[in-house]
């Protein structure tokens, strides 16, 4: 009998290696070796994008677009190591970035505590956060002032065997797997940093009168699905990263293969989620509610009591969903008082400046408040000032053009197009009506 099974052992090893085969097919069906790349690469498209649009407006935004930058190098440079076969660009792409990898965990923690506290400039002792990625760059040095003929050769020896990345040494104070456990604890560590940020804050969030409350929810749910997100991403890594040491890469890269590819394409959608979401770019700006003067001494002391508890809530008038009314009047008052939009250079960022009021600030409340645009209510006043200009009989004096320019556009073309944009009609037939006497005086929109 076991001479019989002897015989039939090598059919049984030739069926459990077909498995094995199909095994590996289908996890590159689920898993196109080209999925990590294109995922990497569009994410940091779309990050530069972020950055590009928001770094004046909303400085966190930029802490976060970094690290999605930083990450989606670290996912090109696995999809190098493990599905490319480019020595050329494994060469370029590996160890160089790696004091970015470190970098991470810091950007991701200031975001998740610049959007909890609406405060969005570094810290004297955030440089402290910076000190691990220095050292790994200063590790990095001889390795970066290798010929690239050098660390061509050795990425070959990686791409023909992805288990020889072991043999690599291109740290002068970590070995290989200290580098990557120190990776994984510092985004490990700042991660769950962001959630105690996170569930300290979500207690106190209806105690906050001055943080609009839909714009709030929708923020905080934004943040859990990030560090969710980073949490699981975290996870996936510490058990490939223990099986990549006890067991090398190539046998790591077969086991997960189709969890590190999901991971990955949930990472890919938080960018998206940006762009299709832009409520998540505003934050949870919070209003400078005015506080109430104090008691004058001589009052009793229940008196004074009562007082004291009324000073951090907010006016009757601004205990509303959303508190950014009052910064809507304030928009309002000054355009109408200070006419600054008669001038042709004027934009937000001079707003900003005028009134004291941060930029996400002023677009929150654009978007979500007075549901215009900034250009849009800019023009509006233009229109409505150049045609009090023409009810005064202006056009005697000036002619039209002269009588844009005096309202703040910069060009004929521009405000013939808005004015027909507001009142319907062209500015010589507003101007034909008004000599008509079919206009009141009034009758400025």
């Amino acid at each position: 009998m076991q001479g019989y099974l002897l015989l039939f052992e090598p059919r049984f090893v030739v069926v459990e290696d077909f498995l094995f085969q199909l095994h590996l097919t289908d996890i590159h069906l689920y898993a196109d070796p080209f999925m990590l790349l294109y995922i990497s690469l569009s994410t940091i498209v779309l990050s530069l994008v972020l950055m590009l649009f928001n770094w004046r407006r909303q400085t966190s935004t930029v802490y976060l677009s970094l690290a999605f930058i930083f990450l989606s190098v670290y996912g090109v440079t696995h999809y190098l190591i493990v599905d490319g076969d480019s020595a050329f660009w494994l060469a370029i792409f590996y160890n160089h970035p790696a004091p970015l990898y470190l970098m991470v965990g810091p950007l991701l923690f200031f975001y998740v505590r610049d959007v909890l506290t609406d405060r969005h400039r570094l810290r004297r002792w955030d440089v402290l956060h910076f000190i691990p990625a220095f050292i790994h760059f200063i590790g990095i040095i001889p390795w970066c002032l290798q010929s690239f003929q050098q660390k061509k050769a050795l990425m070959q020896k990686v791409i023909d065997n992805m288990d020889a990345l072991a043999e690599v040494h291109s740290n002068l104070f970590f070995s290989m797997p200290v580098a990557f456990n120190l990776r994984l604890f510092s985004l490990g560590a700042y991660v769950i940093a962001g959630i105690v940020l996170l569930w300290r804050y979500y207690p106190l969030r209806r105690q906050r009168p001055n943080v609009p409350s839909v714009q709030s929810a929708i923020t905080l749910r934004w943040l859990m699905v990030l560090l969710g997100t980073l949490l699981l991403i975290f996870i996936n890594m510490t058990v490939m990263t223990w099986f990549f040491l006890h067991s090398g890469l190539s046998h790591t890269i077969r086991q997960f293969a189709i969890m590190y590819s999901i991971t990955g394409f949930v990472y890919a959608l938080l960018a998206v989620w940006m762009l299709l979401f832009p409520q998540v770019l505003y934050g949870m700006p919070a209003m400078q509610l005015p506080v109430p003067p104090t008691e004058p001494a001589g009052k009793e002391a229940a008196a004074a009591q009562v007082k004291t508890k009324a000073v951090h809530k907010a006016p009757a008038t601004l205990q509303e969903e959303n508190p950014f009314k009052a910064l809507e009047a304030k928009i309002l008052a000054h355009l109408q008082t200070e006419k600054p939009y008669i001038q042709p250079d004027f934009d937000i960022y001079q707003l900003s400046k005028a009134l004291g009021v941060p930029l996400h600030h002023l677009y929150y409340c654009f978007n979500e408040v007075m549901h215009t645009k900034f250009a849009t209510l800019r023009m509006q006043y233009r229109v409505a000032h150049a045609m009090q200009l023409m009810q005064a009989g202006q056009t005697e004096n000036f002619t039209i053009e002269a009588i844009a320019h005096q309202s703040g556009f910069q060009s004929k073309s521009s405000f013939y197009k808005a004015f027909k944009e507001v009142t319907g009609m062209l500015p010589s037939e507003f101007v034909a009506k008004v000599e008509a006497g079919g206009l009141e005086d009034d009758a400025v929109a």
